[in-house]
C-alpha cells in the first residue's frame, strides 16, 4: 500500500494554481512526482499535465520506469483518461523509450476515442481515479 500513500501525497501536496507564478512555474509545476516505488520500478505523475477534455474526462501523464527493461522498454510515458461519471480508466497516448531515452514505439488517439475500462480497486489507476475525480 506504499503506492497508495505516495499517490495520495502527490495529489494532496500539489500546489494550488493560485500559488504558481511565472517565477516558480518550473519549480512548482513541471516536475515528475514519484507516486509508486517497488522492486519492479517507479511510477511518476506530471501534475502540470492535469487537464480535462471536451467530454469532461480528466487527463494526466504518468511515467513508468522499469527496474529492468521489458522488451527493450525502459520507460513508458502514458496519457491516462479518467471518466469520472462512469468510473472508468483508459489510455489515450503512450510513448515507449529504451534505456537511452530513445523513442522506440508508441500510439496516439483522441482521449474521447480511448477505450475505457473498470479497474481493480487495488490498482494504482483506480486510486488515481479517486483523486482525479474529486
Amino acid at each position: 500500500m506504499k503506492w497508495l500513500l505516495l499517490a495520495a501525497t502527490a495529489l494532496l501536496s500539489y500546489p494550488s494554481i493560485a500559488q504558481v507564478t511565472i517565477d516558480n512555474f518550473t519549480d512548482e509545476v513541471d516536475q515528475w512526482v514519484l507516486i509508486s516505488d517497488d522492486p519492479d520500478g517507479q511510477v511518476y505523475m506530471l501534475p502540470s499535465t492535469i487537464s480535462e477534455d471536451e467530454a469532461g474526462n480528466r487527463l494526466v501523464w504518468l511515467k513508468a520506469v522499469n527496474a529492468k527493461p521489458l522488451k527493450n522498454i525502459k520507460t513508458l510515458k502514458t496519457l491516462y483518461v479518467f471518466d469520472c461519471k462512469f468510473k472508468k480508466v483508459g489510455v489515450s497516448h503512450y510513448i515507449e523509450l529504451d534505456k537511452n531515452d530513445k523513442v522506440i514505439g508508441g500510439e496516439s488517439m483522441s482521449s474521447t476515442d480511448a477505450a475505457l475500462y473498470t479497474r481493480d480497486p487495488d490498482s494504482l489507476s483506480y486510486v488515481l481515479m479517486q483523486g482525479m475525480c474529486k
